[in-house]
């Protein structure tokens, strides 16, 4: 009788997390496809001519794209099958979600779903050893889930405590990790070997991950995948506008971005 039980709380344990898995995946997609494009803007103001990143591994991704893209066919292909559940999904969905929700309502969601995020960058920032931004996240934690309403308002950015993301793909680069080739994940998006290692280890640090109750969790993943899908309408409409390749500009403002993110936007002048 007690081996039953055993047998069927491991098994109700291993049911959960695989459900966890395969929510998460979607929204760690969405998640990467957000890295690759929302810095898009700030990359041509940080990368001046005259500058270069802090160390030789730079990624110039125009001079030797077979360097960091190996298998640029199959990325491609898988590449195209994500945008067809794009265009098919989360795009309509989040248009729909634009349509019906007004901007101030949005805001709040938005800010409610980063703060319940804060931990896993609270967990990165101390593992690069980065003591300023750790006190920050732990700060802006506090102050946001407490003033802030659980993060329907950002009240520690009223007071100089502003927001950065961290993951544990950036932790490893902060270490000297190469980012690997160049991957294109079914529905998870852009990425690379480094940051799907990333990926795994982050869902793990979030708590959130923990939620025992499926209809909750779908619900934040549910809602957080088109949140976020949302934020990049504007963007993503002008790439397909202006991009005759989007293959290749989402490759290169994924792989810029992250090495951007990794050095937090720190340039040093070329020698």
């Amino acid at each position: 009788m007690l081996s039953m039980t055993s047998d069927s709380l491991s098994s109700t344990v291993f049911m959960s997390y695989f459900k966890n898995v395969i929510f998460s995946a979607v929204i760690i997609g969405i998640g990467a496809f957000s890295v690759a494009e929302a810095h898009a803007e700030v990359l041509d103001k940080q990368v001046p001519a005259s500058h270069e990143y802090a160390d030789d591994n730079y990624i110039d991704v125009y001079s030797n794209p077979k360097q960091f893209d190996p298998i640029e066919p199959f990325n491609r292909a898988v590449y195209k099958v994500n945008e067809g559940i794009d265009n098919v999904l989360f795009k309509p969905l989040a248009r729909a979600y634009r349509a019906v929700v007004p901007t101030w309502g949005r805001d709040r969601i938005h800010g409610v779903l980063r703060n319940l995020g804060e931990p896993v960058v609270f967990v990165n920032a101390v593992a690069q050893g980065d003591v300023k931004h750790s006190f920050t996240t732990f700060w802006r934690m506090f102050f946001n889930t407490t003033f802030g309403l659980g993060g329907m308002f950002d009240f520690a950015e009223q007071v100089g405590l502003n927001y950065r993301q961290e993951d544990f793909g950036q932790t490893l680069g902060v270490y000297g990790v190469s980012s690997g080739p160049y991957l294109v994940i079914p529905v998870l998006g852009p990425s690379s070997v480094r940051d799907a290692v990333g990926m795994v280890v982050d869902f793990f640090v979030d708590p959130m991950t923990y939620i025992n109750d499926d209809t909750v969790y779908i619900s934040y993943k549910a809602v957080s995948v088109i949140d976020e899908r949302e934020h990049l309408l504007d963007l993503t409409d002008q790439i397909e506008k202006v991009s005759f390749d989007r293959y290749a500009t989402v490759r290169s403002l994924y792989l810029q971005s992250r090495d951007s993110a990794i050095r937090n936007g720190k340039l040093i002048e070329a020698p």
